[in-house]
C-alpha cells in the first residue's frame, strides 16, 4: 500500500485551498471599494453634522459675549472673530467653502443667508440665520 493513496485523509488539498483563496480574493476585490466609498461618505456626513452643531452654538456665544460675531469662510478654514480678535478657528478635511463672511448680531441673529460649500465635485448649500427686524 502506497502512502499517497490513503482513503482516510484529513485536511484539504492544495488545489482546494487555492480555489477558496481565489474566490475570497475575488469577493474582496468587488466588495472592498464599496466599503471604502461608504466610509468616505460617512466621514463627510460627520463633518456636515459637526458644522451644523458648531454653527448652532454661535448665536448663544454672540449673546453671551454681547458683541457681534463674524464668520469668515475660505477654502477648508472657518474663523470666528469679534472685531479683529479671532475667537476660534476650525478646519475641515472634506468640506470646501467658497469665500464668504457672515455676521451674527449681539442678539444672536443673522439675516437669512446661504452658505455654499463643495464636497468633491458636488456643490451644496446650507441655509443659515433668522430674519432680523
Amino acid at each position: 500500500m502506497s502512502r499517497f493513496n490513503r482513503t482516510d485523509s484529513t485536511g484539504f488539498s492544495l488545489i482546494e485551498l487555492l480555489v477558496v483563496m481565489s474566490i475570497v480574493t475575488l469577493l474582496m476585490s468587488l466588495v472592498g471599494p464599496l466599503v471604502l466609498n461608504q466610509v468616505e461618505k460617512t466621514r463627510v456626513r460627520v463633518e456636515v453634522l459637526e458644522l451644523n452643531s458648531w454653527l448652532a452654538g454661535l448665536p448663544k456665544q454672540a449673546i453671551m459675549l454681547g458683541s457681534p460675531l463674524s464668520l469668515s469662510f475660505n477654502g477648508k478654514q472657518v474663523a470666528v472673530k469679534t472685531g479683529t480678535q479671532i475667537l476660534s478657528e476650525k478646519s475641515f478635511s472634506y468640506l470646501f467653502f467658497k469665500p464668504a463672511d457672515i455676521t451674527y448680531s449681539r442678539k444672536g441673529l443673522t439675516p437669512n443667508v446661504s452658505l455654499d460649500y463643495q464636497v468633491g465635485n458636488k456643490n451644496y448649500s446650507l441655509q443659515l440665520g433668522h430674519i432680523e427686524k
